[in-house]
């Protein structure tokens, strides 16, 4: 998978979290398929949860990009 990139902002306060609170190890960007390239920024894979930090919007079957 190579080098992970460094967490943002969101991201390395939800990894302190989860560890100020004594939650179960949460893994970094998460492939949730074989032969896609779809990840979660997180996931708990253990009890099967996947976590997204700053995530886009679903909408007619496909991630959308904002509006500015």
């Amino acid at each position: 998978m190579g080098r992970l990139r460094a967490p943002n902002e969101a991201e390395a306060t939800f990894l302190l979290h989860v560890k100020a609170l004594g939650l179960p190890p949460v893994v970094r960007e998460y492939r949730l398929h074989t032969e896609r390239m779809w990840r979660f920024d997180f996931a708990q894979v253990e009890f099967l949860i996947a976590i997204e930090i700053e995530g886009g919007t679903w909408q007619n079957g496909r991630h959308n990009r904002g509006i500015s």
